[in-house]
This record gives structure tokens, sequence and C-alpha cells, in this order.
């Protein structure tokens, strides 16, 4: 009837509409909603929620936790998850981890329980962390020092299409 004074409160018995002072309840365990629901302002809830699809325009935000802890958000450009709390973001995966690209289905990087980690460029397997240390593929380059550290024996070697040009061995022996 247009009275700003009208409102609809939700409990888990009963929706009670009230309109300039009169009241009504409607004694509900629940409450099926075929359609859609538009609203304004906030919906506040408590309990779970089950969504088949939940949609943000871009630049809508995700929050979660009481201090909105945790964001995801699209920008129209871009993707964010960001850690706003004063604790750490863990990403937990019963096998495999994988990050790949979404038209392609590339791997950019694999973590494997157990195993290793996988780093890729352009879907081939640049670095790999192994039982023994690390092996890489393709040239490494860098800058400033180089520095090797181990106990025990020490050997360098520098091995080019299988022929060793370099070999320096320091043994305890």
């Amino acid at each position: 009837n247009g009275d700003s004074n009208t409102k609809i409160r939700f409990t888990t018995d009963n929706i009670n509409l009230s309109a300039g002072g009169n009241a009504t309840n409607f004694e509900s365990t629940g409450m099926d909603v075929t359609g859609n629901i538009t609203a304004s302002g906030n919906i506040t809830a408590s309990g779970t929620g089950t969504f088949g699809n939940l949609s943000l325009p871009d630049d809508g935000v995700l929050n979660v936790g009481t201090g909105n802890d945790l964001q995801i958000k699209h920008n129209g450009s871009d993707s964010f998850i960001t850690d706003a709390g004063t604790g750490n973001l863990y990403i937990r995966a019963a096998a495999d981890f994988r990050v790949q690209a979404t038209s392609t289905n590339e791997d950019m990087i694999k973590a494997t329980k157990d195993a290793g980690v996988k780093l890729y460029f352009d879907n081939v397997e640049k670095l790999e962390t192994e039982l023994g240390g690390v092996s890489i593929t393709g040239d490494i380059s860098g800058s400033g020092n180089l520095l090797l550290t181990s106990s025990g024996d020490h050997k360098l070697t520098f091995d080019m299409a299988g022929e060793e040009v370099f070999d320096f061995t320091q043994g305890s022996s």
C-alpha cells in the first residue's frame, strides 16, 4: 500500500507481515518459492542455505567470515581471492592440487601429495621437486653469486650433450 512501515519478518516458525501497525502471522516450518526473489538492501539469514548458482555482478564481493576475512571478487577483467584476516590462507587438496589455464586446461602448477611439485611453461614441465632435490629442464639464467653447499663429499659436474666437460670432486677421503 506504499506504507513505509510495511515489514515482512521470517523466522524458523513463522512469517510475520506488518503494515501500518497491523500484524499477521503465518505459521510455517519452511517456505518454498518458485521463480525469482528480488530484494534491495541487506538480507540477513541464519542457518544453512543451499544454492544451485550464486551470481554476483562485476565488482560484487563474496565475503566469508564475521569480519569479511575471506573475499572473492571479479572486477570485470580480473579475479581475486583475498585473505583479509589475521591468519594464513590454506588451500587443501586430497591428492593433487593444480593451477590450470581456463581455456586449454594446460597445467601451470601441479602439486601431488607425497610426491612433489611441478612448474610448467606453455604446458611443458620445467621444474620438479623430487626426493633427491630439484630437476630443471631447459636453461638456467641468473645474476649474482651461485652458492652450493652440502655436507660430506662435494662434486660439481658440467655435462654437455652427454659428454662430461668438467668434473670437480672434493671428498673427505
